[in-house]
């Protein structure tokens, strides 16, 4: 089995459980707390419907201008409530602790079978989003027994590389920038039935980013390097979860939609 061929039986052999629930984290870090912040969220996925709702909660720093011109950072939180219905995905939002505002369908599709259906549910889909698209799976390796949240699993270590490889200097040739993007790899954990405990991965931006941002937002300069860590959990395989319904959503007297599709082609 190759190992995209394993993380493939490792996703359907999950989905087959019927439902899940789960739990998410984001962690970013940096020098500059405005590049830093934590996003953490929970829902639940019913695989037979092919249906998820999930809701997170983003606290990030934000700055503000006063009449003296000095920037003042505020900690924030926002609360993020997605539903996924099919193709068609629904978002509600407020500052946390307040009434959340009317429900709004977005503009763009989401593909149900992608990341265990999580796609387009925020950060919960962050660590399978790694082991796919822009990134391919090229190794595999046990690292032995452990235990996740009182269960018995197995932890591997999957290795990715870039679909596309980049040519050798072309940031800096291009841009002034020397920026490194490095991620995963990824860990997994495996219950003795093979189902996807938990997952976490890791993003890395290291270097310098080009000289016009620099300036445009001096704050960039003194931000690198970024580590962004994502981890998903996931628990209660095949109990029952509450039907997740279409949301009564706000309708504008004059809007319009669109949507868009994405093509990765790599260019020597």
């Amino acid at each position: 089995m190759t190992p995209t061929e394993w993380v493939t039986n490792l996703l359907a052999t999950t989905a087959r459980a019927g439902t899940v629930h789960f739990t998410s984290s984001s962690v970013t870090t940096s020098r500059s707390s405005a590049f830093a912040g934590r996003t953490v969220g929970s829902g639940d996925v019913d695989f037979r419907s092919r249906d998820v709702r999930a809701t997170q909660v983003v606290h990030q720093t934000q700055f503000t201008s006063g009449p003296s011109g000095l920037s003042h950072p505020m900690r924030t939180a926002t609360r993020i409530d997605v539903i996924g219905v099919g193709e068609s995905v629904y978002q509600s939002f407020a500052p946390s602790g307040l009434t959340t505002l009317p429900w709004a369908k977005m503009s763009w599709h989401r593909d149900p079978s992608q990341d265990l259906g999580l796609a387009s549910a925020g950060i919960a889909s962050a660590p399978l989003d790694e082991l796919g698209g822009t990134q391919r799976v090229v190794g595999v390796r046990a690292l032995g027994a452990t235990t996740v949240g009182g269960v018995a699993t197995t932890r591997y270590e999957v290795s990715t590389a870039p679909v596309c490889t980049p040519r050798q200097g072309a940031g800096r040739q291009r841009h002034g920038s020397t920026l490194l993007d490095t991620v995963g790899p990824s860990y997994v954990w495996v219950d003795s039935q093979g189902r996807l405990v938990q997952i976490v991965g890791s993003e890395r931006v290291s270097g310098h980013p080009p000289p016009a941002l620099q300036q445009q937002s001096p704050s960039m300069a003194l931000a690198y390097p970024v580590t962004t860590t994502d981890t998903l959990r996931l628990s209660g395989f095949g109990a029952a979860v509450p039907r997740i319904r279409t949301p009564a959503i706000l309708r504008l007297p004059s809007s319009s939609s669109f949507a868009v599709t994405l093509r990765l082609t790599c260019k020597s």
